[in-house]
């Protein structure tokens, strides 16, 4: 649980949830904005990714999760020297 929230996937490196989102996100499109603003405001990204795209391509799914990782970590040395 961060901030409240059940995440379905958190990097605590990379400050990254990753979100399933199935049908239980339908409708939901104001709550799930609304939480994934509270995540960025504690420097957190939330990459979603519909169930669909996960059972129809893994690789891709994975692949992107990855990048997202990468990148955030390639990221954090950058944020640590401006708060200095």
């Amino acid at each position: 649980m961060i901030a409240g929230f059940i995440v379905d996937f958190y990097c605590a490196s990379a400050r990254l949830v990753i979100e399933v989102d199935g049908p239980v996100h339908i409708g939901r499109k104001d709550y799930d904005a609304e939480r994934d603003q509270a995540l960025s405001e504690l420097g957190i990204r939330a990459l979603r990714l519909r169930n669909e795209s996960i059972r129809e391509n893994l690789a891709m799914a994975l692949d992107r999760i990855a990048k997202e990782a990468e990148r955030a970590l390639l990221r954090e040395p950058e944020l640590e020297s401006r708060e200095k």
